[in-house]
């Protein structure tokens, strides 16, 4: 077989449509099996021209994987993990020690590259999103993550500030808290104070982890010094809701308004996780399928809260002869749902109740859990937990720690970004009636069957 070429001299102007056209008939001489091995001659002298040109320039040869009718393009609204792990970018004024992932309110999702963890939270069937949360991976690899149920100072309330009631001074202390006040001003010049208080305790404990918490801190004390923190620096900035002449006047923030608390730090070097809580926002730990363990929540009506609050009741009795000034109304501190928060000052900082600032506490309990591969997490406020059968009349089944095992378990395929909003979208959907936050956590690797709970340490430290 010949192929014919102009050997004897370039191809010209002048002899090209000679040379062309007797290239021409020759080809059609050829066979059918000649024909295709001239072709692929020519594909072959076509690829190594290119490989030589690539190698000359000092690039690396592209390769062409081939293509599936399966695949598809990344795309962050599709559920797909890698789109979904840009839908959030790290801040430009975020510190150089972190990767910060951050959600405050709203309807919104992220997710991280290292541990598959995915937020998402709305506004639900409330006036106001104040809920806010927040994650955090640090420059070791670790995770940080918070969780704030803001409550009081509903929207008919008396009780709700206008941002011009506040001082310059006030303002300031809260900028510098990271907080600014406008953002949460509604179009009646009136700020939501429970959006605030959650978001000041979020910022705060987030910032004082990333200060404080090294390789060779104690994540446990690292945890409550920052919850107490938080609660010291809302006390501060909240001012005084009394006036020159003794009357109450209401531009405290912290004063009518308080939050619950729930933080985890992930280690992956000890694999440990370190959970402390104060309130009725929730972790679950969900290994094999089930739920192998939980926080409790701090209700007024928990029976290891009422012999703590009884306790507190009866030592301020003996020491003063009468009752304490703070009742417990069935399930609540007053008026409120939970018997450990942050903020509401106004049962924390009357003159007459100081001495029994414990009945509501800011401590949290603390603990810290051997974690396993496989194992997943989730964190959420108690919008999560709440249903009501009134809301279309039908009945409907809430969620509690065996429902989220079986709803985690059913979906563990999902990526966490999209299986926490199917778990919000779920909880709203069972009529829910309260904000709803939540994150899921996925430990990667394989389960290993039959993985007892290890905990490593509990401490209740309001029993300290």
């Amino acid at each position: 077989m010949s192929i014919l070429l102009p050997i004897n001299g370039s191809v010209t102007h002048d002899n090209h449509d000679s040379w062309y056209s007797s290239l021409k008939d020759n080809f059609k001489k050829k066979s059918r099996w000649q024909k295709a091995a001239i072709i692929g001659c020519g594909c072959l002298i076509a690829a190594g021209g290119s490989y030589c040109v690539f190698k000359s320039l000092g690039q690396q040869v592209p390769v062409i994987p081939p293509i599936s009718s399966n695949d598809k393009p990344n795309d962050p609204d599709s559920g797909d993990e890698q789109g979904q792990q840009h839908l959030k970018e790290e801040p430009e004024d975020a510190p150089a020690s972190t990767k910060e992932s951050q959600d405050d309110g709203g309807d919104k999702s992220t997710a991280c590259l290292s541990y598959d963890i995915g937020s998402h939270s709305i506004e639900g069937r409330r006036h106001s999103q104040q809920d806010a949360h927040q994650h955090i991976q640090l420059n070791n690899g670790n995770e940080i993550i918070v969780v704030c149920d803001g409550h009081g100072c509903d929207i008919d309330h008396k009780l709700w500030t206008k941002l011009s009631e506040f001082s310059e001074d006030t303002l300031k202390k809260y900028a510098e808290s990271g907080v600014n006040l406008g953002e949460y001003e509604n179009e009646h010049g009136v700020i939501d104070c429970a959006a605030v208080v959650s978001s000041v305790a979020v910022k705060t404990i987030v910032t004082h982890l990333q200060q404080h918490l090294t390789d060779v801190s104690d994540p446990v004390k690292c945890i409550h010094d920052a919850i107490l923190h938080a609660e010291n620096t809302l006390h501060q900035i909240s001012g005084s809701p009394y006036n020159e002449d003794g009357f109450t006047v209401y531009h405290s923030v912290g004063w009518n308004a308080g939050t619950t608390v729930l933080s985890g730090i992930f280690d992956k070097t000890t694999s440990t996780v370190t959970v402390a809580w104060a309130g009725d926002s929730r972790a679950v730990l969900i290994r094999g399928g089930k739920t192998i363990w939980s926080s409790t929540d701090h209700k007024p009506d928990n029976e290891n809260e009422v012999e703590r609050i009884e306790r507190v009741r009866a030592s301020y009795k003996n020491k003063h002869g009468k009752e304490c000034p703070i009742k417990i109304n069935g399930k609540r501190v007053d008026d409120l749902a939970v018997s450990r928060a942050l903020a509401d000052f106004y049962l924390k900082d009357k003159p007459s109740q100081r001495e029994v600032v414990d009945v509501l506490t800011c401590q949290p309990e603390c603990v810290q859990i051997k974690t396993e591969p496989g194992d997943v997490w989730v964190f959420s406020c108690d919008g999560v937990y709440e249903c009501s059968s009134t809301t279309y009349r039908r009945p409907y089944k809430c969620f509690d720690d065996e429902r989220i095992a079986d709803f985690i378990t059913e979906r563990l395929a999902t990526p966490s970004a999209d299986l926490a909003k199917n778990l919000v979208q779920q909880a709203f959907d069972d009529g829910s009636q309260d904000n709803i936050s939540a994150f899921v956590i996925k430990i990667p690797g394989e389960p290993v069957a039959n993985t007892p709970l290890e905990i490593i340490s509990a401490v209740d430290f309001a029993k300290e």
